[in-house]
């Protein structure tokens, strides 16, 4: 086999990998922004930006590797390069946000401080390298590449200490099994691509350049985790939350126990929690005849309107008290 014949056949490897990758971040755009149940916009957009920049990094690598080259056109290969690391960059700053909404949805204004800091510092190289490659300075290109890399790899494992401190809070809590199982693969997705791509990284800034490609069996393998937590659940109930409106604990016998309404002058009075406990009730009741055994439903929609349903042997500790606030009004 000759060269040209080798370098095709990685070139297609190549292309396939990053195909496989774009089809795995457009699927799971898709599946967040299409779900209209899940009305939290925020999360939404953390998340759907996590994904986007990913690929975005994705297709700026396949040009470098495969179209075009430094010592082709220095300026189109730096300005392709930047714009994918900046925006990777962006989305790992979304990522940990993310998590963190997850956990507690306030903003850590520490953690925004240190890796904004970090992100500016990051720019202003690349924007530098920009400015030295249009003026064909090869040396001084490298050298601010290679402090870009030195920050990127201090914002990585910024972002791992993050977003492992914060999704071991959330799996100490009292999470239902789906949930728990949901949020582990939110994990294993994450450290995944994260750790997987550090020694990438290391190996394509001090061996070769071309051992960036290996990324393209690490992201697509992460990506199809994160698919996986995604679709456990079509309600997605920790990466996606509802909007709440009112909480309804219900026993047994069809009675309310506990009750909650978050709706802002939302007129109901408390008569009417009564009224809506009995209905569900009866058509619970009316289901299970109809089939002859018991009916578990998980949810109920009419109209823009949605109700969720959790069934638990333990009214002390619903599974959803780690998104609602329910908790300390039950102690």
């Amino acid at each position: 086999m000759t060269l040209f014949d080798t370098n095709l056949l990685l070139a297609i490897i190549l292309s396939i990998l990053a195909l496989a990758s774009i089809v795995l971040n457009i699927t799971l755009i898709r599946l967040i922004f299409t779900k209209t149940e899940q009305a939290n916009m925020r999360v939404t957009w953390l998340l759907g930006l996590t994904i986007f920049s990913i690929m975005v990094w994705i297709i700026s690598i396949y040009l470098q590797l495969v179209f075009i080259f430094p010592e082709d056109n220095l300026f189109i290969f730096e300005f392709i390069s930047s714009v994918g690391n900046i925006t990777v960059l962006i989305g790992l700053i979304s990522l940990a946000n993310f998590v963190k909404y997850l956990v507690s949805p306030k903003l850590n204004l520490t953690q925004f401080l240190s890796m904004g800091t970090l992100f500016g510092v990051v720019t202003g190289t690349y924007i530098g390298s920009l400015l030295a490659a249009d003026s064909s300075n090869q040396m001084l290109v490298d050298n601010l590449n290679l402090i870009a890399n030195v920050f990127n790899l201090l914002i990585m494992i910024f972002v791992i200490i993050v977003i492992h401190k914060d999704l071991s809070l959330l799996l100490a809590e009292d999470l239902s099994e789906k949930q728990r199982k949901q949020v582990t693969y939110v994990y294993r997705s994450i450290m995944t691509a994260l750790i997987g791509l550090i020694p990438i990284i290391l190996l394509s800034v001090f061996v070769d350049f071309n051992l960036l490609a290996i990324a393209f069996v690490v992201v697509p393998f992460s990506l199809y985790i994160l698919n996986r937590a995604y679709l456990i659940d079509p309600r997605v109930a920790f990466i996606l939350p509802e909007k709440t409106y009112l909480v309804l604990m219900i026993d047994n016998t069809g009675l309310p126990r506990y009750t909650r309404d978050y709706a802002v002058d939302s007129g109901r009075m408390n008569d009417a929690t009564v009224l809506i406990s009995g209905a569900l009730n009866a058509v619970l009741s009316l289901m299970s005849e109809f089939y002859a055994t018991p009916v578990k439903a998980r949810q109920i929609e009419f109209e823009e309107q949605l109700i969720l349903l959790e069934w638990t042997e333990n009214i002390s500790s619903p599974s959803f008290q780690i998104r609602i606030p329910v908790s300390s009004d039950l102690q």
